[in-house]
């Protein structure tokens, strides 16, 4: 039974995928806590919008919606930071490492479209708006008391031009957003 949290998501196409976790497990996978993209486990993505609900119409109704939208052009994703940010959870320091792309208005227009249909069904989005909330592709979550390793972004990411393909997705995901499969 899944417990209430779903995220919509844009995930990569398979070459863009595989780098990206390739890239994430073997650089954090030994000192991750709770987050690390895993092959067939932990899917990469860039979060719209992560919602709560236990109610199974309301998520076939968003379901249904984020279907019409397929037919949309997906906005093109350029990457422009590697990331880490600091988060104090519960008293438990982390740092989120990952990959930030570029706030292009036909994102933020997207992204305002995911919300709206969250908020239509009576939820509150459990992620901001672009105005405060920075898409990114997450790689891992890992406590603030270890050394952050040093890593080389490969140029395939930061090249300025929109890296790989990317498509509309709903699925589960659990209280971190981690994306867990489509429904």
């Amino acid at each position: 039974m899944p417990d209430g949290y779903y995220n919509i998501v844009l995930i990569p196409d398979n070459e863009t995928a595989k780098l990206v976790v390739d890239l994430a497990y073997q650089t954090y996978s030994k000192i991750a806590d709770g987050y690390c993209l895993e092959e067939g486990k932990v899917f990469p993505h860039i979060t719209l919008t992560q919602f709560y609900t236990l109610d199974l119409s309301v998520v076939q109704n968003i379901a249904n919606d984020i279907e019409k939208l397929k037919s949309i052009k997906i906005p093109e994703i350029y990457f422009t930071n590697f990331y880490a940010w600091f988060a104090n959870i519960e008293g438990q320091k982390f740092n989120w490492i990952g990959l930030t792309n570029k706030n292009t208005p036909e994102l933020a227009s997207f992204q305002r479209t995911i919300h709206e249909i969250i908020v239509k069904q009576g939820l509150n989005p459990l992620t901001g708006t672009l105005e405060n909330y920075a898409p990114h592709v997450t790689f891992a979550r890992i406590l603030a008391i270890k050394p952050l390793p040093v890593i080389l972004i490969p140029d395939y990411f930061m090249t300025g031009n929109p890296v790989g393909t990317w498509r509309l997705s709903i699925g589960h995901s659990d209280k971190n957003g981690q994306f867990l499969g489509s429904l």
